[in-house]
């Protein structure tokens, strides 16, 4: 259960580095697009990290 919750995190979090991408390329916005990076990345660890330590 764990990976299977890992994995959905990761789905979602690859959606969001995508919005990251597309920000940088089409709209050429690095700034918003490197806080996409960075939400994304802080919310994987995160919730990651609780899942495997609490459960």
């Amino acid at each position: 259960m764990k990976y299977i919750t890992s994995f959905l995190i990761l789905c979602l979090c690859y959606y969001t580095i995508s919005y990251g991408v597309f920000l940088k390329k089409k709209q050429n916005n690095r700034l918003g697009a490197f806080g996409a990076y960075l939400l994304a990345i802080f919310t994987a660890v995160v919730s990651i990290s609780v899942v495997f330590t609490r459960f």
